[in-house]
C-alpha cells in the first residue's frame, strides 16, 4: 500500500511543477525523481521477496478449482464443503494480490500520465524537458509484481487463471 502511496506522491508532485522556477524547480525535480526511484526500488524489492510465492499461489489456485470441481461431480459430501471452503479462500486471498498487483500497476503508470497531461512540461526549461523525458519513460515501463517473472500478477491474469481452470475441468471431465 505504501509502495502506491509513494506514485501517487510523484504524480501529485508532478502536477504541481509548473509552479516552479530556477533553483526551486531543480530540487523539485530531483526530489520528485528521488522519490520515484524509491518507488521503483520498493516495486523490485516487492518482485524479489514475492515472484515465486506468486507463481506457486496462482498455480495452486488453478489445481485447487480444477480438482474441486472433478470431485464435485461426485456429488455433495462433507469432504466437498471441505474443498469449497478451503477453495474460496484460496481463491479470495488470490484475487486480494492480483487485485494489488493491479492497483501497484496503475499507480506506477499514473506518473506518466500526470507527467503528460498535467505538469506542463512543454513550459519548462530545455534542461528540466530532458530529465523529465527520463522519467516518463522509465514511468511507461510496465511495473508489478510477477510470478517467476513470467507473468503480471494482476486482475487480468486472475481472471485468464479462472478460464484456464475451467478449460481444464472441462477437457479433463470429456476424457473421465
Amino acid at each position: 500500500m505504501s509502495t502506491m502511496l509513494i506514485f501517487r506522491l510523484v504524480s501529485t508532485r508532478l502536477k504541481n511543477l509548473a509552479e516552479f522556477s530556477g533553483q526551486d524547480l531543480t530540487k523539485e525535480l530531483t526530489e520528485i525523481i528521488d522519490i520515484h526511484v524509491n518507488g521503483l526500488r520498493c516495486i523490485e524489492l516487492l518482485e524479489n521477496c514475492a515472484n515465486l510465492a506468486m507463481m506457486v499461489q496462482m498455480m495452486t489456485w488453478a489445481l485447487a478449482w480444477v480438482s474441486l470441481v472433478i470431485c464435485l461431480d461426485d456429488g455433495f459430501d462433507m469432504m466437498a464443503w471441505n474443498r469449497i471452503i478451503m477453495i474460496t479462500v484460496i481463491t479470495i486471498d488470490t484475487f486480494i494480490f492480483c487485485d494489488f498487483g493491479t492497483q501497484l500497476k496503475d499507480e506506477s503508470f499514473a506518473v506518466s500520465t500526470a507527467m503528460y497531461n498535467q505538469c506542463q512540461w512543454y513550459n519548462l526549461p530545455v534542461d528540466v524537458q530532458k530529465s523529465l523525458s527520463l522519467l516518463l519513460h522509465r514511468s511507461q515501463k510496465k511495473d508489478g509484481i510477477t510470478g517467476a517473472k513470467f507473468f503480471y500478477v494482476d486482475r487480468e491474469q486472475f481472471a485468464r487463471v479462472a478460464q484456464t481452470s475451467y478449460s481444464m475441468y472441462l477437457v479433463l471431465k470429456e476424457r473421465l
